[in-house]
């Protein structure tokens, strides 16, 4: 009996399914994200009975000490480590219970969950190409349905969703269009073998005016330009055919006047993300081993960052004048003169490896680090340049952006599969 875990539609549902997961009726990320991490855990559950029942005529201790030799195999051991080291940075945050289960405001990064990633990446990592065949099939299925969705979105000038402001559409199931267009970015290279599905996803990508996501694009395909699987010419006429898709939805985004032009054109953006960074480099290296937890430094973003700071931060993302900062507490004025108070939900440093280093210290950001370049080049090297490629660009993009749950439950899976041709992980499900 083949186990789950090796099946290619298996890896096809988890991966193609998550992303796209919202809960019907209720415009809420945390009840979506609560149903995803169901959804993955659950699949994940029972694929682990099927291996068990599958090795019913071992004894426990048998099973434990053929468990302990996985460890030894490197990206068993790195997986594990990485969930570990979450587990051990929670005990020494400052709020445990927070960084175990999320971030208050919205429960995202809490270790409970980064250690359901890491385990979904142990178990494609075993099931092998196989797995990974499920994975890409997932990754493109997804990425183009959420193409399609985009565009409907973008043709009604309504989310379907989640209920926005025009402006900031299309979304999708994210709760952003800038981490819809890394996950459309992430999905495309997979895609390239048909022009179809590669020239509506670009098309896509382009109406999400994300500069971060059009860098990304432009690493990957030169990147595969060294070694193109279908011939350098067909590589260099997709190029074309790319550039005329991404310009065609940054046209149609003006025309329907659904994005602004701040995120490709704006200087500004840059200079929020050196603040953010400047302020993330403070919290870093007040706690470098284990970092603050998960979900947790936004409690104390404003004690790492200067008044001047924070004043040009808000004007800059919400033209808002600082009157007064009292911890977590900012007083603000509006243009038109009103006082607010200011509400932090969810402080990022919009950089992967910067805010995973406030989370998990130093050593949890190189793991993933080592994870991930281990993935890139396993792929390169074991015949899947194209997701490689998608992964090298979507890296790209995240050190301008961050690494969403949205696309957690896909990332990992596509790690473990692309880090199994190496290490021949297929053929340790036996």
């Amino acid at each position: 009996m083949r186990l789950w875990f090796g099946s290619p539609l298996f890896w096809a549902i988890v991966v193609g399914l998550y992303p796209l997961l919202v809960l019907p009726g209720v415009s809420s990320r945390t009840e979506s994200y609560f149903l995803k991490l169901t959804f993955l855990s659950s699949f994940l559950f029972i694929a682990l009975l099927q291996a068990l029942w599958q090795h019913r005529h071992l004894s426990l201790k048998t099973l434990g000490f053929r468990a302990l030799g996985y460890i030894r195999l490197p990206f068993v051991a790195l997986a594990l480590l990485y969930a570990l080291w979450t587990l051990i940075a929670s005990a020494y945050s400052p709020f445990p219970p927070l960084s175990l289960l999320g971030s208050s405001d919205d429960y995202q990064d809490g270790a409970l969950a980064e250690v359901l990633f890491a385990l979904s990446a142990v178990a494609a990592y075993f099931g092998g190409r196989g797995a990974l065949k499920g994975v890409r099939l997932g990754i493109v299925g997804a990425g183009l349905l959420l193409a399609l969705w985009a565009l409907v979105e973008v043709w009604l000038r309504k989310g379907l969703y989640y209920p926005v402001a025009t402006v900031d559409l299309p979304l999708g199931s994210f709760p952003g269009k800038g981490h819809l267009a890394g996950f459309l970015l992430l999905s495309l290279p997979p895609m390239w073998p048909a022009w179809g599905p590669s020239l509506v996803t670009a098309l896509s990508l382009g109406v999400t005016y994300t500069r971060a996501a059009l860098l990304g694009l432009a690493f990957a395909w030169l990147m595969g330009v060294r070694r193109p699987p279908y011939g350098l010419g067909r590589h260099l006429a997709l190029g074309v055919g790319l550039i005329l898709a991404v310009a065609g939805g940054l046209y149609l985004g003006r025309h329907l006047q659904v994005s602004g032009g701040k995120e490709l054109s704006s200087g500004t953006t840059l200079e929020t993300r050196l603040i953010l960074w400047t302020i993330a480099g403070r919290g870093i290296a007040e706690k470098p081993w284990t970092g603050f937890g998960g979900g947790v430094f936004y409690l104390y973003w404003t004690h790492f960052a200067t008044i001047d700071e924070i004043s040009r931060l808000l004007w800059l993302e919400k033209r808002l004048k600082v009157l007064e900062v009292r911890g977590m507490a900012v007083l603000a004025q509006k243009e038109d003169g009103q006082k607010v108070l200011v509400r932090t939900d969810g402080w990022k440093a919009h950089n992967e490896l910067l805010d995973l280093a406030l989370m998990w210290g130093v050593p949890g950001a190189l793991l993933f680090v080592v994870l991930t370049l281990g993935a890139m080049v396993s792929g390169l090297r074991g015949g899947e340049a194209l997701l490689a490629l998608g992964l090298g660009g979507y890296l790209i993009f995240s050190f301008l952006w961050y690494v969403p749950a949205e696309v957690k439950g896909t990332l990992w899976p596509l790690l473990g599969g692309l880090w199994a041709l190496r290490c021949g992980g297929e053929q340790r499900r036996e």
